[in-house]
This record gives structure tokens, C-alpha cells and sequence, in this order.
């Protein structure tokens, strides 16, 4: 397979090129290098369901270890295309275990990935802190239910304006406080919390008026309102499972 045949079949590789793209690859990035960095003992990471590496590329270039899984092969070459120096693991998306050993890693990604963390799946999180060493990191993306953008998605899926079985019946399905729950019973600790995406535009949008709509979040501090904001970034850290 080509290049441009897996660059013409691999969709989010295009998403991230329009303006709310890397407006969300910037709050995504700062967000889990300013993690990272207040802990000099990590090294060994994996971004789980990572593509062709849009967070693991700029994260090896600051000298972490990185493995990438996915439940696709054609991001997974485009990976490889990219840097042949990152290990690419493919996963089967019916299965309910990680291909890796038990705490073999110092910090777990798992970014935009609806379909893992709000689709009810406590295997998930049972799995990453097995992967995960004591002490270790979970960085994690979700969508809020309770937020604007989640009461219009549930409007056009009433008004039969969205396709109910499509990939977004996974997004805007839970709380802050609901993946804080699960993340406590799966022997998780939460440090932090940042919202964003709060601008009104789609997910393809490529409109100039991003910096306008980033600058008003951080300046009226949307950011720091994560249980009304449409998007969530999340740290964890890796305690002791419940009883």
C-alpha cells in the first residue's frame, strides 16, 4: 500500500490538520508533556489506540520510549512510514486484555479514544493499570455528557439528525465524576482536570476564529470548569486496585 493510498484511507490524519485540530493536538500535547515533566522517572510509555502517531512522534523526539497499538492496520503503516523507530502493536478490537506485560510501562495515553474509556468497558481500566507501574501515569481524554455540545448531540439524535449506530453513540455518554468513579475502583488516583473545546464549530471545522475561541476559554477560564466542559483531559495516577 502506498502512502497516499493510506493517507486517503486514514481519516484523523486529515482531522488534524484543520484549524480545530491543531488547536485540540496543542491543549493535548502541553497538557501531557506538563504532566510528564513533574515526573523525571518516566520513560517507557504507550499510546493506546494511537494512530500514525500524532502524540507519539513529538513525545519520542523528547526522548521517551514509546509503543503505539491500534485497532487498525493502516495507521499503524502510515506509522511506520513516519518513524520506523517506534514499536507498533496491533490489538483486536474484541479483545478485553493489552499486549503488554504487567507494569511494563511508566505512563499510559489514551487520547480521543471514546470507544475505550465512556463505552462502560471496566476491563479497561483494569487492564491499563496492570500495564501501568506503581506510581505510574494515566493521561486520558473524555467527552461530558452534562455539556452543551452534549444536550445538542442527544437533540439531533432525537430529531433523527444523527445515525445512533455510528462512532459517535461512544462520545458525550459520561461525566467527569463518572470516569473519576471508575477510575478510583480500578486503583486510580486523579490529579488533574482540564477542559476545553468549548468553541462552536464541528469537528472538521478549519475556521479562523479558533485563536479567537481558545483565547476567550483561557481568558473567562472555561478551562478550569471541567464538569460543564465539552471536552476533558485527564492525569491519573496508578495507586492500589479495591478490594
Amino acid at each position: 500500500m502506498s502512502a497516499a493510498q493510506i493517507d486517503h484511507e486514514y481519516h484523523p490524519d486529515w482531522l488534524n490538520t484543520v484549524a480545530l485540530g491543531q488547536y485540540l493536538d496543542t491543549v493535548e500535547r502541553q497538557f501531557i508533556l506538563s504532566t510528564l515533566a513533574r515526573d523525571p522517572s518516566v520513560h517507557r510509555l504507550v499510546d493506546l489506540s494511537g494512530g500514525s502517531g500524532r502524540i507519539a512522534i513529538p513525545l519520542v523526539q523528547h526522548g521517551f520510549d514509546v509503543t503505539v497499538t491500534d485497532v487498525s492496520i493502516i495507521p499503524l503503516r502510515r506509522l511506520r512510514q513516519k518513524d520506523r523507530s517506534i514499536r507498533a502493536e496491533l490489538v483486536d478490537p474484541a479483545a478485553s486484555m493489552l499486549p503488554l506485560a504487567d507494569a511494563s510501562v511508566d505512563a499510559a495515553l489514551c487520547i480521543q479514544v471514546p470507544f475505550y474509556v465512556e463505552d462502560g468497558r471496566n476491563w479497561f481500566f483494569r487492564e491499563v493499570h496492570r500495564i501501568i507501574r506503581p506510581g505510574g501515569w494515566l493521561i486520558m481524554t473524555s467527552t461530558n455528557r452534562l455539556s452543551y455540545k452534549g444536550w445538542l448531540r442527544r437533540l439531533l439524535l432525537v430529531l433523527g439528525r444523527m445515525e445512533p449506530q455510528s462512532w459517535h453513540r461512544f462520545e458525550y455518554v459520561s461525566t467527569p465524576v463518572d470516569l473519576e468513579t471508575r477510575l478510583h475502583t480500578a486503583g486510580f488516583t486523579v490529579e488533574r482536570h482540564l477542559g476545553y473545546n468549548w468553541a462552536p464549530t464541528l469537528r472538521f471545522s478549519d475556521t479562523g476564529l479558533l485563536p479567537v475561541y481558545a483565547a476567550i476559554e483561557r481568558l473567562v477560564g472555561l478551562d478550569r470548569m471541567p464538569a460543564l466542559s465539552p471536552w476533558v483531559i485527564t492525569s491519573a495516577r496508578r495507586t492500589t486496585l479495591d478490594a
